[in-house]
């Protein structure tokens, strides 16, 4: 909080001059003569504010949401929408069974993650896992999200490899369905 003072004196909680960025030496008569503003008068400004942000998404739209793919597939933080997060949210957060037996058990749930992320972040990408990158071109396609999407993956020149096993006619059938493909995981019973 601004007020504590140890925080204060040490400079990281403050309220700070928005011209100079320097803290305001009187906090609490500042904090007194801010005024309030009506609701209309809220609205006016998120409408204004709404209005703007909305001319610079479309003249923008090539830079506001990038997937970019590579090893990895990135997305830009700055393009994030609601629908998007809650759909990353809800296809690559799993529930940790572990953690809900300790719990209803009651016992120490403490080091056990309450969920498996298959996604990772940093400041300014969200960072997924390369066999989801369908998925999600689905849900852009399908939600009618704007979105530029980046192949950054290294072509190599091919290499022509000689095969002389039989397939079984279940395995042929997977390599004709493979080949159709760009990328993907294939999946096999033990």
């Amino acid at each position: 909080m601004p007020f504590y003072k140890k925080t204060f004196n040490e400079g990281s909680s403050c309220f700070i001059d928005i011209e100079t960025f320097k803290p305001i030496e009187k906090q609490w008569e500042f904090l007194q003569n801010i005024k309030r503003i009506s609701k209309e008068k809220l609205t006016e400004l998120f409408q204004e504010n709404l209005a703007e942000k909305n001319v610079f998404i479309q003249n923008n739209v090539s830079e506001n949401l990038v997937i970019q793919l590579n090893n990895q597939v990135k997305i830009n933080r700055n393009g994030l929408t609601t629908i998007l997060i809650d759909f990353l949210k809800e296809e690559l957060n799993f529930a940790n069974a572990e953690f809900i037996i300790k719990k209803k058990i009651s016992k120490n749930t403490f080091g056990t993650d309450r969920f498996f992320k298959l996604l990772d972040e940093n400041t300014n990408e969200i960072i997924i896992p390369r066999g989801f990158i369908s998925k999600l071109i689905r849900f852009f396609r399908e939600n009618k999200i704007v979105h530029v999407f980046k192949d950054e993956r290294k072509k190599l020149p091919k290499v022509l490899l000689n095969f002389s096993a039989q397939l079984r006619e279940h395995q042929q059938t997977a390599i004709v369905v493979i080949t159709k493909k760009d990328f993907g995981v294939i999946v096999t019973p033990l």
